[in-house]
C-alpha cells in the first residue's frame, strides 16, 4: 500500500509539472554547466599557454607563485559557505530591496578579505625576499599581480553569482565566454614579452576587466527589472 501510495504521488508530481517548465529549468541547468566549464578553462589557460609558449621551468615559478595567490580563495569560500542561506535568496527576484542589501553587504566583506590578504602578501614579500637568478622569475611578485586582480575585481561585488541566481544564465555564460577569448589573446601577447610574469599579468587584467563586464550587466539587469 505504501509503494501504491509513493507511485501515486510520483506520477501526480510528474503530471504536475509543465513541459515548458522542464525545458526552461534543464537551458539553465546547461548554461550554468557550460558557464562553470568556461570558468575554469579560463583560470587555467595561462597556465597551458605558459607551458606550451616557453617552458615547464617557468610554469613551476608560476605555479608557485600562483598558490599563494589564489590562497586568497579560502576566506573567500568560508565567507561564501557562512553566508549560502543569504545567497539562495537570490532566487526571490520579486525581493530587489534585499538583494541589494546583501549584494552590498557581501561586496564589502569579499572586498576586506581580498584587501587584508594582499596586505598580507606584500608584507610576506618583503620579509622573505627571494632573489631569482638569471632565468627565474620571484613567485611572490606572481603572487602579488594575481592578488591585485582578485582585490580590484572583489571591490565590484559577487556579480557573476547574483547574474545566474537572478536568472540570467545566458549573460553570464556570453561574459565567460568574452573573458576566455582576451585572456587567450593577452596571454599570448604578454607571455611572449614578459614569460611568467606576462601570465600573470594577464590573469590579473582578465580578472579587472571581467568584474567591470559582470558588474554593468548586473546594473543593467536591475534597472531593467525595476522599470
Amino acid at each position: 500500500m505504501v509503494n501504491r501510495f509513493l507511485t501515486n504521488q510520483n506520477n501526480n508530481f510528474s503530471i504536475s509539472i509543465p513541459s515548458r517548465i522542464i525545458k526552461k529549468i534543464s537551458v539553465f541547468s546547461f548554461k550554468s554547466t557550460i558557464s562553470n566549464l568556461l570558468g575554469v578553462l579560463t583560470v587555467k589557460i595561462d597556465i597551458l599557454m605558459l607551458g606550451l609558449l616557453t617552458s615547464f621551468i617557468q610554469v613551476g615559478y608560476y605555479e608557485v607563485g600562483a598558490r599563494w595567490g589564489f590562497l586568497a580563495m579560502i576566506p573567500l569560500t568560508l565567507f561564501s559557505a557562512i553566508n549560502a542561506p543569504m545567497i539562495s535568496k537570490l532566487g526571490q527576484r520579486k525581493s530587489y530591496k534585499f538583494l541589494l542589501i546583501y549584494f552590498n553587504d557581501s561586496r564589502k566583506k569579499v572586498f576586506f578579505i581580498t584587501f587584508v590578504y594582499l596586505i598580507f602578501l606584500i608584507i610576506l614579500r618583503q620579509t622573505f625576499t627571494i632573489i631569482p637568478h638569471e632565468f627565474s622569475y620571484n613567485p611572490f611578485d606572481i603572487s602579488l599581480i594575481l592578488a591585485i586582480g582578485f582585490t580590484v575585481s572583489s571591490y565590484f561585488g559577487p556579480t557573476g553569482t547574483a547574474i545566474v541566481m537572478l536568472g540570467y544564465p545566458g549573460s553570464h555564460l556570453t561574459r565567460i565566454t568574452i573573458s576566455l577569448l582576451i585572456n587567450i589573446l593577452l596571454n599570448f601577447y604578454f607571455i611572449n614579452l614578459y614569460g611568467a610574469y606576462g601570465a600573470a599579468l594577464s590573469t590579473c587584467m582578465v580578472l579587472i576587466l571581467t568584474a567591470l563586464m559582470s558588474y554593468k550587466i548586473f546594473v543593467n539587469i536591475t534597472k531593467r527589472n525595476n522599470e
